[in-house]
């Protein structure tokens, strides 16, 4: 119907498009509902407010997430590949406000104040208030073929009543936060991921800051 606004992904395809083997289509409506901030940090990330300053802009945060930048980091990691042949193990997708934190995927409270405040800012320009945000769905891979485990955490913004805040459209401001670890057996990824500013180029990757990995 006119107005109408556009379906929202399913569980199931955000667990397909974060296993990085999912269909075009399913994919544009997964990155459609990420319309916040956009996280994507090794494991070793500084937890400091170098990393999430308060003015200014994060090292690890995505500027840019469509479908090309998608399926190129689909391909350029081999994950897509590591699903594709059954080489990925599922770990954890629910949708949860359960938050229970765990290493190697810690996601510091500075980067969830960093989240917030992107949520606050984006909301205040529709005049809707929020204060925080809660956890929405987890999701955890072991991309056994590319040497990569991953965690995924949906977070939403939410008011001062804990209810889930929506914009003059009627759309919640979903965030996404992904931590990743590669193992040693993934040299050429592992160089690849220090390469500077990719992330400010859309790409989805990030230099490593703050406590470097140890080769």
């Amino acid at each position: 119907r006119s107005g109408a606004l556009p379906a929202r992904a399913s569980l199931e395809e955000f667990k397909s498009f974060h296993g990085m083997l999912i269909s075009p289509p399913a994919a544009q409506r997964c990155i459609r509902d990420f319309n916040g901030c956009i996280l994507f940090m090794p494991h070793t990330y500084g937890r400091d407010v170098e990393t999430f300053p308060v003015q200014g802009k994060s090292p690890f945060e995505v500027t840019v997430l469509n479908l090309f930048t998608y399926y190129l980091l689909v391909l350029a990691t081999n994950t897509g590949l590591s699903t594709l042949v059954q080489q990925t193990d599922f770990v954890d997708s629910r949708e949860t406000s359960d938050f229970v934190q765990a290493e190697p995927f810690w996601v510091d409270p500075l980067a969830l104040e960093y989240i917030s405040r992107h949520g606050q800012r984006k909301l205040a320009r529709s005049g809707v208030e929020s204060s925080s945000v809660k956890l929405a769905r987890r999701f955890e891979y072991n991309f056994r073929l590319a040497d990569i485990r991953v965690a995924m955490f949906h977070f939403a913004s939410v008011t001062a009543e804990g209810d889930v805040a929506l914009d003059s459209e009627g759309k919640e401001i979903l965030h996404l936060v992904e931590v990743y670890q590669v193992g040693g057996g993934s040299m050429f990824l592992r160089q690849l991921l220090r390469l500077p500013g990719l992330v400010s180029r859309g790409f989805g990757f990030t230099p490593l800051t703050g406590k470097p990995e140890q080769l």
